[in-house]
């Protein structure tokens, strides 16, 4: 009998050295995804700026465009006094960030409000790692998705100006001649 108890013993001593074991790692787990987060919120945050950027350039090609137009000929200086260069809406992108934020904050506060909660046992404490880590990889998911949309955005922009750069040396050396 007392070797059967022993036995019992050594059997959920070496569960419980288990139980530690996972819950180490799934917390290892949890700093590495949080640190991605933090990567991939500073790429979010560069490829923000690129966007402005393009943004910002194109409205300057259009308005080269506008100034080009208007000294080609006395009807474009004409046109020129009664139109402005095209400037493109900054709203859409905006919002996007806006959601991007809200997304982020959210997802914050559920890992603080996680962090805080104290966990009785074992199995409450895997299945709550095991939610936070499915929610972070969702919101990895999303931010890769939304950051690959920018991106295929700020190539479509790039093609467009580079475009447009082109047509501009055209135009321009046609003035020049």
């Amino acid at each position: 009998m007392l070797y059967k108890d022993q036995e019992r013993q050594q059997q959920q001593d070496k569960i419980r050295e288990k139980e530690k074991e996972i819950l180490k790692i799934m917390n290892d787990t949890n700093q590495q995804t949080n640190q991605v987060m933090v990567k991939l919120d500073a790429q979010g945050n560069k490829i923000n700026q690129i966007e402005d950027n393009f943004i910002e350039n194109g409205n300057n090609l259009n308005k080269t465009q506008w100034m080009l137009r208007n000294i080609k000929s006395f009807g474009g200086q004409i046109k020129g006094l009664f139109t402005k260069p095209k400037v493109e809406e900054k709203q859409q992108k905006q919002e996007q960030i806006q959601i991007q934020n809200k997304t982020q904050t959210q997802n914050q506060n559920q890992n603080q409000n996680l962090q805080h909660q104290k966990k009785d046992d074992f199995l409450n404490q895997l299945e709550n790692e095991l939610n936070t880590l499915q929610q972070n990889q969702k919101l990895i998911g999303q931010t890769i998705d939304q950051q690959n949309s920018q991106l295929n955005k700020i190539n479509s922009k790039a093609d467009k100006q580079t475009q447009q750069l082109n047509k501009q040396n055209n135009d321009i050396k046609k003035i020049i001649k």
